[in-house]
């Protein structure tokens, strides 16, 4: 499984999930990509 964080403007490749220990690392990861992202968005 891909995961990818995505904003309005942005889409970011965080990495492919194989194991449970991975995959909630990532989504934890892609969450804070994502509220980064939206931040900056609005800011512009």
């Amino acid at each position: 499984m891909e995961i990818w964080a995505n904003s309005k403007t942005n889409a970011i490749f965080i990495g492919e999930c194989y194991h449970a220990k991975e995959r909630k690392r990532t989504h934890y990861l892609a969450a804070i990509i994502v509220d980064a992202l939206n931040e900056n968005d609005e800011a512009d």
